[in-house]
């Protein structure tokens, strides 16, 4: 038994995707957006608090 007998080498053409594999990587990839999306909002927010707390603190320390 060789080397190449019990695995296929990746060299060799591939599949083409299926219909089914297409649409579950479609939806894999807008529920992807949707998460960035929120985790983009959710970054914003917390960065206007944490600009906020240090200009509080530097008004407190400096004034």
């Amino acid at each position: 038994m060789g080397i190449g007998d019990r695995f296929p080498t990746g060299n060799g053409p591939k599949k083409p995707l299926t219909k089914k594999q297409l649409q579950k990587m479609r939806e894999a990839y807008a529920h992807a957006e949707e998460i960035a999306e929120k985790v983009r909002i959710k970054e914003e927010k917390e960065k206007k608090e944490r600009e906020e707390k240090a200009e509080e603190v530097l008004k407190t320390q400096f004034l």
